[in-house]
Parts: structure tokens; sequence; C-alpha cells
């Protein structure tokens, strides 16, 4: 696996930070994925990975951020609503846009020299965990919207309200001649 890193000013990551950017890599794909060839001109544009890693700063990003991008995309790990770790996937140009000029972090890119299969199985695994996850959100929201729907039941039976019910009703009609004469032609 060869690697090469630089920011957007053009500096080179360390081999300490090209190391830790491995780590990451290799976290979050079981097994790891080891080039069996060295020849880059074969890897097609659209699939060419690489480990991005992006320094800290200050509030929020105060631990730096590391991310996956293959071809056009970029796969990254945030911190949703309740806390939870979920993956996303951005556009390259989103994601640059945001970290690095919006937020004026440094952007380090190491490459990785893969066969172009191997390549295309790092992006179809992303793909479908991204799937997956999507679909398993869906269901939990559906959860709970339930939970909190059978809450407030709990808490309160249902009355539906019906426009109008009152005239049926001898004690919220109270003697009124237009609720009397509805009450007698109606039997």
């Amino acid at each position: 696996m060869s690697a090469h890193s630089s920011n957007s000013a053009g500096r080179r990551l360390s081999p300490r930070g090209t190391c830790l950017l491995a780590i990451f890599f290799l976290l979050f794909l079981p097994g790891g994925l080891r080039a069996e060839s060295t020849d880059t001109l074969s890897a097609t544009p659209s699939h060419r990975v690489s480990i991005l890693y992006i320094e800290a700063n200050s509030g929020d990003s105060s631990g730096g951020h590391a991310a996956l991008r293959i071809g056009s995309e970029v796969f990254h790990y945030q911190f949703g609503r309740k806390g939870r770790l979920h993956l996303e996937r951005e556009s390259w140009e989103a994601f640059r846009f945001f970290y690095n000029d919006l937020g004026n972090r440094n952007l380090h890119e190491a490459r990785l020299s893969l066969p172009p299969e191997s390549n295309r199985r790092i992006w179809r695994y992303f793909t479908r965990r991204l799937l997956a996850q999507e679909n398993n959100r869906a269901q939990l929201r559906e959860l709970e919207d339930d939970l909190r729907l059978l809450g407030d039941l709990a808490r309160q039976p249902p009355r539906p309200r019906l426009r109008y019910a009152g005239f049926f009703q001898a004690e919220k009609a109270s003697g009124g001649q237009p609720a009397e004469l509805l009450r007698r032609e109606i039997g």
C-alpha cells in the first residue's frame, strides 16, 4: 500500500499521520484489503480510494476528523441526534467546501494504490452499509413514533370530536327549540 498525502496548502502528511489514517481505514473494513497490484493506472478514476484527515480546530471540531474518499464521494462517520454515530455520504466538492473553505481546516489525503476490483469492493461495502443504516434509521423513527402514540394513549384515552354530536344527547341540548325539533324529526 503506498500513500501520497498533502493538504490544500500542499504540505505533506507526516508518517505518523499516514499511519493513523491507515489504521482508521483498516478498522472500518473487516479483514482489510491488501493490494495485489501496484499498477495505479489501471484504477478507474470513479472508484479511486483515499483516506482523508481533517485537522482539528476549535469548538466541535477540536478532535479532528477522518473520512474515506472513493472517487467523487466521501464516506465519513458523524455523531447524530441522541449521540448516535452514523455513516454519511457526501460529494467530494461539498465535503471539501464544508471542512476546508467554511471550517478553515487543512485536509490531508493519503491515496491508496489498490487494484480496481478492491476499489469497487470498498465502494460497494460502504454503500451497502449506508443503505442498511438508512433502513434501520427509518424503522427506528417508526418505532419511536409508535411509542410516542402509545404513551399518549396511555396518559389520556382518545375522545373523538364530532361536530354537532351534542344535538343528539339530551344533556348537551338543554331544551333549545332547534335541538328539540331535530330530535323529534329523527325520532
